[in-house]
């Protein structure tokens, strides 16, 4: 946002009329209890619950909760608020055969829409299990996993972009899966068996992974998301010839069909040392190279690092710093440590240029300009786990050390997984941030940056603002995420002088009037 010529004005709240309705339930939130027991093994290396969620991670969030500690407290009721539900309807459940799949044939897009409802469903049912020890719950959840463990190994087909598509619902019924199995119960109808286990690699995630999760070539994020799911079952099934070969997939990829395509972390999170376009050496900077390509599928990249290097920290795994092989020698590094701190890196860079800062790129093969393409918009962001890992695990001062990620997780909108906080959470991660916010009203102090000394934040009478001095060469303001629904908008000003808002990506202008140093709405329409 530039504006362009203004002696003074202040800015207050843009009004985005049209926003989401709450999530927020009132009342009838259940009862957390400690009741419920981790049952730990492990088993050829492995350690379990270790899908995403360790034993660690799921004790310390409900002791928070029963500590009626925050942020923990209000994350549990605005999960509660949508999961306590106990009555379920599975979409790929037979009405005239209960128990047994609707289709038993994964072929397509609408199956794998079904185990997106199942498979989370299964998810929520099982940590409500886990919070509550009402083992209605826990007959929910292992009646959904037992409906998908019937699938014909045979039916199974690829389907367009299905490397993408069907990771995510396997991994969140398998992390159901994973809590169940680990979780104690008094009844005895409703513990874990053996069978149930073989059912799921035989019917489901054999042939889930055989058919749609294993190759190493796929374009950028999308390899990604395969190895997400790749190593859900893998870690499930105790495989670590499977695993260890993800690992070295998600790390280098020494073998990818084309390097400059992969979404490993030595490929995606790029040093780049030359300018492609005249292959001259220049100062080495890590780059995020799909930002080239549009910022929602770099936010995507970002999201995959942090969550698949959790899964990894949570087996314990360290790899080789240089070929990224699983490894156990004195100078193995963490997934996330891998390649002097690369993902961190990455993620600061990404970061400095969604807060609307000036950020330089170097050419690369595939894209040689950064792009625009949906710059500054948040609402995708989901790799906070990065900022948690080196600020709260590491006790590192990112404030000084990754600024932009440092900025950004204090200003985030969107939560952080609240399951994986530590116990030892602190400063701006025990800052509540709802899954929906009301979007009717935002603060433009929040949701922006200042980009010369002409902009400062100002303070009155507990109401906090933009306060913008220029002259005819205008003022920058970089605005960060303020997307709504609505074409008709409004903007709260106070002006001692006319004035001109300019937006980039707009080539209409929002002429201010003259205020006279009172508050006022003005309102505009987006063309």
């Amino acid at each position: 946002m530039k504006i362009p010529r203004l002696v003074f004005m202040e800015i207050l709240l843009l009004a985005l009329f049209g926003g989401f309705a709450s999530a927020w339930a009132a009342g009838g939130i259940p009862a957390v209890s400690d009741k419920v027991k981790i049952l730990p093994e492990t088993r050829n290396g492995f350690v379990h619950p270790g899908l995403g969620l360790s034993q660690k991670n799921l004790e310390t969030a409900r002791n928070q909760v029963l500590a009626g500690r925050e942020p923990w407290l209000s994350y549990w009721k605005e999960f509660a608020a949508g999961a306590s539900g106990k009555h379920v309807v599975l979409q790929n459940e037979s009405r005239s055969r209960p128990g047994e799949p609707e289709t038993d044939a994964w072929n397509g897009r609408a199956v794998q829409s079904n185990l997106e409802h199942d498979g989370g469903l299964a998810r929520s049912q099982a940590l409500m299990y886990f919070f509550t020890g009402d083992e209605a719950y826990r007959r929910n959840a292992l009646h959904i996993i037992r409906v998908w463990s019937k699938m014909n190994p045979s039916k199974y087909r690829p389907y367009p972009d299905c490397q993408i598509h069907s990771p995510l619902p396997l991994h969140s019924l398998l992390q159901a899966a994973e809590i169940i199995r680990h979780t104690s119960t008094e009844n005895p109808d409703l513990e874990w068996k053996p069978e149930y286990t073989e059912a799921l690699e035989r019917n489901l995630i054999r042939p889930a992974i055989g058919t749609f999760m294993n190759w190493n070539g796929w374009f950028m994020n999308q390899h990604n998301f395969a190895i997400m799911g790749s190593i859900s079952g893998f870690i499930f099934l105790d495989d670590r010839k499977g695993y260890d070969q993800r690992v070295e997939w998600f790390t280098v990829n020494k073998d990818a069909p084309d390097p400059g395509r992969s979404g490993s972390i030595k490929h995606l999170a790029r040093l780049v040392t030359h300018d492609a376009t005249t292959g001259k050496a220049v100062e080495p900077r890590v780059q995020l190279v799909e930002m080239g390509r549009d910022q929602p599928h770099s936010a995507g990249d970002l999201n995959l690092f942090a969550y698949i290097a959790n899964v990894f920290e949570n087996q314990g795994t360290l790899v080789d710093p240089v070929s990224g092989t699983p490894s156990k020698a004195r100078n193995a590094v963490p997934v996330m440590e891998f390649l002097d701190h690369r993902i961190l890196k990455a993620a600061d860079y990404y970061c400095r240029y969604m807060l609307g800062y000036d950020t330089p790129w170097t050419p690369t093969p595939q894209y040689r300009t950064l792009s625009e393409a949906d710059r500054g918009r948040w609402d995708t962001f989901d790799f906070w786990r990065i900022w948690e890992y080196y600020a709260l695990d590491k006790g590192w001062n990112l404030s000084k050390i990754a600024p932009y990620l440092d900025r950004m997780y204090r200003l985030r909108f969107r939560p952080s997984n609240w399951l994986l906080l530590p116990a030892n959470a602190k400063g701006p991660a025990l800052r509540f941030v709802p899954f929906w916010p009301q979007n009717d009203v935002i603060a433009i102090v929040d949701r922006s940056t200042p980009l010369d000394a002409k902009t400062k934040v100002r303070k009155e009478n507990d109401r906090r603002f933009l306060r913008v001095k220029t002259d005819p060469s205008g003022a920058r303001i970089a605005l960060l995420s303020c997307a709504t629904g609505s074409r008709r908008l409004a903007m709260r000003v106070r002006t001692d002088g006319g004035a001109t808002i300019r937006f980039s990506d707009l080539t209409a202008r929002l002429v201010l009037p003259d205020t006279r140093g009172e508050w006022r709405n003005v309102g505009f329409a987006i063309p």
